[in-house]
């Protein structure tokens, strides 16, 4: 199973927070995971606001940040190309959708069309969620409520 991960749920793996651990189990059953370049910088911006707003010690991040590294190297990254971001915006239209939650749903169908195979969106962002169930990806977790 291919699992693309979105920022909202690759952050979990980097800061405890509600549904760490299962997607921590989820990320490591997949047998590929995948995601758009712009979640490193999403990643490491929530990092950053992480620390500044404590919920990560400062004195965490260097270690966090090698893990980041070391797991960026496997993931399959989508590039952000022109037709990607057109898909993008007609994304954001379709579904009401912020740019960033766009790109993610725009990188998760590439996959899917690349893969040739049904493809498993993690991300806890309920507008993304709904979204992703609406161009037929499936999404995960399968019920967002716990999650709140």
């Amino acid at each position: 199973m291919i699992l693309y991960g979105d920022t909202s749920a690759l952050l979990k793996l980097y800061v405890g927070e509600k549904g760490s651990t299962e997607t921590l189990l989820e990320t490591t059953t997949a047998d590929q995971v995948a995601t758009s370049a712009l979640t490193r910088v999403e990643l490491e911006a929530s990092l950053y606001a992480a620390v500044k707003t404590g919920r990560v010690a400062a004195a965490d991040l260097p270690e966090i940040m090698a893990r980041l590294n070391r797991d960026w190297n496997g993931l399959l990254v989508v590039p952000i190309v022109s037709a990607l971001l057109t898909e993008a915006t007609v994304l954001t239209w379709r579904h009401g959708l912020r740019a960033g939650d766009a790109v993610h749903l725009a990188s998760a169908m590439r996959v899917e069309q690349l893969a040739g195979e049904p493809i498993t969106l993690a991300v806890y962002d309920e507008k993304l969620w709904n979204a992703s169930v609406q161009q037929g990806i499936a999404a995960w977790p399968r019920d967002l409520a716990p999650f709140r």
